[in-house]
């Protein structure tokens, strides 16, 4: 596990942190913002937030993924 600083894309639905997903560039999360915001309803709020963040790489994905938000 890594501590480090990643732009992370979150979604909100009714208020209430449902999920997030770590991104290298601040550009990539906010392209994939604009897609999710013109197919998903209203009551789901997104947004792209750099974070400090322990990651890790997931062993089945490859992925980097967020194991919990320091700031």
């Amino acid at each position: 596990m890594i501590i480090e600083s990643v732009v992370a894309l979150f979604m909100h639905i009714g208020g209430v942190l449902k999920e997030n997903v770590p991104y290298d560039k601040t550009s990539h999360c906010l392209k994939d913002k604009r897609v999710i915001e013109r197919s998903v309803s209203e009551n789901v709020a997104m947004s792209c937030k750099k974070i400090k963040a322990e990651t890790e790489i997931d062993t089945t994905s490859g992925k980097k993924r967020i194991i919990k938000i320091i700031e």
